[in-house]
């Protein structure tokens, strides 16, 4: 058997080093204090290989509430925001889930969400629910179902249409759910 090990010595990549670098010099406070300096420094937002423009999370929620109550759904009905798979499965509350297809075509449109050839206008639906960051629920008449997509699914951008939607045909036309 041969072993290899850098005793703890594996060089870090640049990006990391200059991440460092930065919290060493320029953004030294505890995160874990209770004064002014140290919370800004827990609330500090980086991306990781390019540039986040957003220096704290009030910041990017903030970015996303413009954004989504700025947006105009009903220019966007006719092709599909984003389109995507996952598994489909029916939910039978408090009994079992019962898998119905390993693979379907999500679709977003500005009015509603498609899968496969069922479509589903938000107009119809009770809720649209997002569990965990990759499974979404569809509550349609008196059926659940579940979409699990894999770890770039992010159920959350279905969940924000269906909520403007929802807000945009109620009078609410600048409120955000905040997610």
């Amino acid at each position: 058997m041969i072993y290899l090990d850098n005793s703890a010595t594996t060089k870090p990549c640049p990006e990391a080093v200059e991440a460092m670098a930065n919290a060493m010099t320029e953004n030294w406070g505890n995160p874990s204090a209770l004064y002014a300096f140290g919370i800004d420094t827990a609330r500090q937002l980086e991306g990781i290989g390019f540039e986040f423009p957003h220096r704290f999370v009030a910041d990017w929620y903030e970015w996303q509430n413009d954004f989504i109550c700025n947006t105009d759904l009903s220019v966007l009905t006719q092709e599909p925001v984003y389109e995507e798979t996952a598994q489909l499965s029916k939910v039978h509350v408090y009994k079992y889930k019962e898998l119905l297809k390993e693979s379907v075509t999500v679709r977003l449109y500005g009015d509603r969400i498609t899968v496969d050839d069922r479509e589903f206008p938000f107009e119809t639906l009770g809720a649209v629910v997002v569990l965990g960051k990759n499974k979404l629920n569809i509550y349609a008449d008196k059926e659940l179902l579940q979409m699990k997509g894999s770890k770039r699914f992010n159920a959350l951008k279905y969940v924000n249409f269906f909520h403007r939607y929802q807000n945009i045909t109620g009078g609410k036309n600048d409120e955000f759910l905040g997610l």
